[in-house]
């Protein structure tokens, strides 16, 4: 991947719209996790459930899962309320992104397809749910 960006400069790249492009990729993270989530819930639920360590061990994942979308919301949020002139060059920053997908995602050179927008969950309610 950096191979690919080392010749390229992204200089003066809108900050909104670089912070709507993390809020994207965090809420397809998001949608991901939450596919996860249901599956192993009902796995465990069809297992009997209850209080196994299995289940507590899950806390982890929903802790993560509610976190990603959460920030997903954040910085969608606080990208609607950016001056559009505020600019950031991202020319070192996109070097450090190893996978191909995601940076061009990042730059802006490949739209990322969603379920929902990034302030919608999209997670079933109760099956694992323990925050």
């Amino acid at each position: 991947m950096t191979a690919h960006f080392a010749k390229h400069r992204f200089s003066e790249v809108a900050l909104r719209h670089l912070l709507g492009r993390v809020a994207v990729e965090l809420s397809v993270l998001h949608q991901s996790s939450c596919r996860v989530e249901d599956m192993l819930g009902t796995v465990l639920a069809q297992g009997g459930g209850g209080e196994t360590p299995a289940a507590a061990s899950l806390q982890g994942l929903d802790h993560f899962t509610q976190t990603l979308d959460a920030l997903a919301q954040f910085l969608t949020e606080l990208a609607r309320g950016l001056d559009p002139s505020l600019t950031v060059d991202i020319t070192a920053a996109i070097g450090k992104v190893p996978l191909r997908d995601l940076a061009l995602a990042l730059v802006g050179q490949m739209v990322v397809e969603q379920a929902s927008p990034p302030h919608h969950s999209t997670c079933s309610p109760g099956i694992v749910d323990f925050f």
